[in-house]
């Protein structure tokens, strides 16, 4: 899936959007759009990015911990 950007758009907040919270998203959004990274934390609007899928079960997030039961 490709993404066009709006002005003020951060590349978290994109991942935040397209696939919930996870730190791997934007990295793996990164190493599909070599250079993304230079335009730095607030993305020119109109820039193209790809959005690839990822499957859900290899990132799924463990389970809570839970301090009190």
């Amino acid at each position: 899936m490709q993404y066009r950007t709006q002005e003020g758009d951060r590349l978290d907040q994109i991942c935040t959007w397209f696939y919930g919270l996870s730190r791997q998203h934007v990295e793996n959004v990164l190493s599909v759009n070599p250079g993304l990274s230079y335009y730095g934390p607030r993305l020119p609007s109109g820039l193209l990015i790809e959005l690839p899928e990822f499957d859900s079960k290899a990132h799924d997030h463990p389970s809570p911990i839970r301090l009190w039961d």
